[in-house]
């Protein structure tokens, strides 16, 4: 059984390893299965370990950031609990997790942690924790950090004069951001392409588009080109800070190379998760179709109809984008796709509105369409509003739908997820949904069955 389980943990990592070497992201579920492998293993390997830790930042673009702080925050405290050997490295990684995340932690404590288990923090300890400084605009307390780099004589190099240059921006100081390039030069480094992605961020954040497109034509004099990666997170930083209205400029930019899909959908995601379903819309129609075998254009799309739905976006404005890209032969099913999305979230809101507009296209509406809403379970709600929801879903059937509850629906998924155990009332409850008592007797009657409730069910049967 152990030897069993421990090859099920090495799959899992290893399909977590090809995800990223892959497409650049990995799944929430992919990263709690493995969480999963590892309780029942009771142990993990420091390297295994490490992998996992890494995966949940910018690794995971579809979840919010207080979602991936928190998963991430759980597989520490697991791996603690069965005291799997960490080392700096593994701190170095929850660091850059909390970097990629802007999760607000105090940089002094996250050291005197360190320091409390014996474990020395190395050259890249600092520059994260001065990275950490800068994402607040703090450059105060970057300085500190620096300083004691140089005492301890370890070397500075881009990745710190590119936190600088972040941290100026933070700190609404561009000519000091901009001058970090010359001191960069005074210290023999040339400037990257991701220097300079990171200076230009921060003039996104102010919405400088003729200093960003000025910039980056002239670096291609320089021969310093910035990849696909880099333009789309400079319109990442224009749109989520305000000037969205500013992204054609960049778009034009896109060269669309090997791999630009992948990233693309990487950062539509991040976009969607900030409410900026238009500008995901441009970059979606800079990605290249696939074909299908007939010649045919294939769908495109479908991760963003999903990521609406996932970030519980309005109703009006996930219809909206449907709309569009059906409209623009971009996807036919769009509204199918949002519907199983949103049904298997048991969003009841979001769901009638898409059946509603499935019914206005005449396409058909089936009775399991209405099951996962049945068998949503909000553990935060009463047992008076998860009645209320079986019985307004029922309702809603047969009054917005014209779809009679089968007694397959009633039995399999109504009666189960009505909190209440008495079958008289719940007889009752059924009908005040419009359930013939013939229905919902017999219905009652199964389930008690079902649950080796003789006595009961020859009571309803009487």
């Amino acid at each position: 059984a152990a030897t069993k389980s421990k090859n099920g943990l090495d799959r899992s990592l290893k399909r977590l390893d090809e995800d990223v070497r892959r497409s650049g992201r990995i799944s929430r579920r992919d990263l709690e299965e493995v969480l999963e492998e590892i309780r029942i293993n009771r142990s993990a390997t420091s390297a295994q370990s490490l992998l996992v830790i890494r995966c949940c930042g910018n690794l995971v673009p579809e979840e919010l950031p207080e979602v991936r702080t928190a998963l991430v925050q759980e597989i520490w405290k697991t791996l603690q609990n069965l005291n799997v050997a960490m080392d700096v490295s593994h701190y170095n990684a929850l660091l850059r997790v909390y970097l990629d995340n802007e999760h607000p932690f105090s940089p002094t404590e996250f050291l005197a942690d360190m320091q409390s288990l014996g474990i020395e923090p190395n050259r890249v300890t600092y520059q994260r924790l001065i990275s950490r400084y800068c994402q607040q605009g703090d450059i105060e307390g970057a300085t500190r950090i620096l300083e004691f780099m140089r005492e301890k004589q370890l070397p500075v190099n881009e990745y710190v004069f590119n936190a600088l240059i972040m941290g100026h921006s933070q700190a609404d100081d561009l000519e000091s951001a901009t001058g970090i390039l010359a001191v960069m030069a005074q210290a023999g480094l040339q400037p990257s392409a991701e220097t300079y992605t990171t200076l230009l961020c921060g003039y996104a954040r102010k919405g400088d588009i003729d200093y960003i497109c000025k910039t980056i034509d002239a670096c291609e004099q320089k021969e310093i080109f910035l990849l696909d990666k880099d333009i789309l997170e400079i319109i990442y930083s224009l749109a989520t800070n305000g000037h969205p209205e500013q992204v054609d400029q960049l778009v034009e930019k896109i060269r669309r190379q090997a791999g630009y899909n992948q990233d693309a959908v990487n950062v539509i995601l991040r976009l969607i998760n900030r409410g900026h379903e238009d500008v995901s819309m441009k970059l979606l129609r800079t990605m290249p179709r696939a074909s299908k075998n007939d010649g045919e254009l294939a769908n495109t799309g479908s991760f963003l109809v999903r990521q609406l739905v996932r970030a519980k976006r309005p109703a009006a404005k996930v219809a909206a984008v449907c709309h569009e890209l059906q409209e623009a032969g971009l996807n036919d099913r769009a509204y199918l796709i949002a519907l199983e999305t949103a049904l298997k979230g048991g969003s009841i809101e979001l769901s009638f509105a898409l059946l509603e507009e499935l019914a206005k296209q005449n396409q058909p509406i089936r009775q399991h369409f209405f099951w996962p809403l049945l068998c949503a379970n909000d553990p935060a709600a009463t047992n008076e509003e998860r009645t209320e929801r079986v019985l307004n879903v029922l309702r809603a059937m047969s009054e917005k739908f014209s779809i009679y509850p089968s007694s397959e629906t009633v039995r399999e998924y109504a009666v189960p997820n009505l909190p209440v155990n008495n079958s008289e009332i719940v007889i009752q409850l059924l009908r005040t949904a419009g359930i013939s008592p013939a229905v919902a007797s017999s219905s009652c009657a199964y389930v008690a069955l079902e649950r080796n409730n003789l006595k009961e069910a020859a009571n309803i049967a009487t």
